[in-house]
């Protein structure tokens, strides 16, 4: 039922993984654009890589001590994380 959007999730990790390990290589050449968006990108896959897993496992995953329930509680964590979703989208709008 969820295998397109499974095989959607893993191709933004491999795309995530290929920029990530692309930018480590060559640090100095990495634009500041680069990083935050690779930084934002990653914080939505986990978000969405997350619901994703609640929806296979259903309400057994709402259990508090189901991984499925902590996962969800750690990625609810990275948008107010700092830098927080909102000023990795105001840095990226703000460089153009």
């Amino acid at each position: 039922m969820f295998r397109e959007d499974l095989d959607d999730a893993v191709a933004e990790q491999q795309r995530l993984r290929a920029d990530l390990v692309r930018l480590a290589r060559e640090p100095r050449a990495a634009a500041p654009r680069e990083l935050l968006q690779l930084r934002l990108d990653a914080a939505l896959l986990t978000g969405e890589a997350t619901r994703l897993e609640a929806k296979i496992v259903g309400g057994r995953g709402y259990a508090l001590s189901s991984p499925t329930a902590r996962r969800a509680r750690e990625a609810a964590f990275l948008p107010v994380q700092s830098p927080t979703e909102g000023h990795l989208r105001w840095e990226l709008r703000r460089i153009g």
